[in-house]
């Protein structure tokens, strides 16, 4: 589901997908898991077919995220806590 989920969205198809954290964005309000995963090598498939939810869509070097979050192009908790969890799990070693 999530790897069809990038694809619909994205229009790039992941090769490899697997969990990488479940968090409660939340907590003691609203019961409402959110799960993220990890996915590598994507190919370029097509244009989104399901309901864009994004404003841009592209490749971002990983060096380039600390800045982007400095400055407020990502922001959502969401977001930030795939992107923190993914570079934890990218240079443990575990990946």
């Amino acid at each position: 589901t999530a790897a069809r989920e990038v694809e619909e969205e994205t229009g790039y198809r992941p090769k490899e997908i697997e969990p990488l954290i479940t968090y409660q964005p939340m907590a003691g309000m609203v019961d409402s898991e959110h799960l993220l995963f990890l996915a590598r090598g994507a190919e370029y498939v097509g244009e989104p077919t399901g309901e864009i939810e994004a404003d841009l869509i592209r490749r971002v070097p990983v060096y380039e995220i600390p800045e982007m979050i400095a400055r407020g192009d990502i922001w959502t908790s969401g977001t930030l806590i795939g992107v923190y969890a993914a570079r934890e799990r990218l240079s443990s070693g575990r990946a």
